[in-house]
């Protein structure tokens, strides 16, 4: 669960008001964001990339004391495993991942619980990966719960 979360819920937990500091973020060069920047237009999605820590950013930009602000912070990035304990330290939701083995294969879902119920939610879709099923359940609970 140290993996970060993709774009898209990014974008939710800043939208619901996710705060935390991360090395992980979404970048946009300052060449691709200045005119959108002075117009006051949002940021082209198809031009944000990913940077795991300061030195990926490095390496992918080439940045250097000349040209060391030639880029926008765009989004935070943090791993499903923060995000999973401020969905329950904030709001009191608590998303686990449960697998389903099969003779041939291991798959997984998500349950959401939360402290004024007595069940959860199951969602009946089988995921690939833990990761798959975290990500899905954060999206259901920051599209539908908060």
């Amino acid at each position: 669960m140290n993996t970060e979360v993709n774009y898209e819920i990014a974008k939710l937990l800043k939208d619901k008001g996710f705060k935390g500091s991360t090395h992980a973020n979404w970048w946009i060069l300052q060449k691709d964001h200045h005119e959108n920047y002075k117009k006051r237009l949002p940021v082209d999605e198809s031009k944000v990339f990913f940077a795991k820590n300061s030195y990926d950013l490095d390496l992918k930009i080439q940045i250097d004391e000349e040209r060391e602000h030639n880029v926008f912070h765009v989004l935070s990035a943090p791993a499903i495993a923060e995000v999973v304990m401020w969905l329950y330290e904030k709001h009191g939701i608590w998303i686990q991942v449960i697998s389903k083995n099969t003779s041939t294969q291991m798959s997984f879902k998500y349950e959401i619980k939360r402290y004024e119920w007595d069940g959860c939610i199951t969602d009946d879709n089988l995921y690939n990966s833990p990761t798959e099923a975290n990500e899905s359940g954060i999206k259901h609970v920051l599209e539908n719960l908060i």
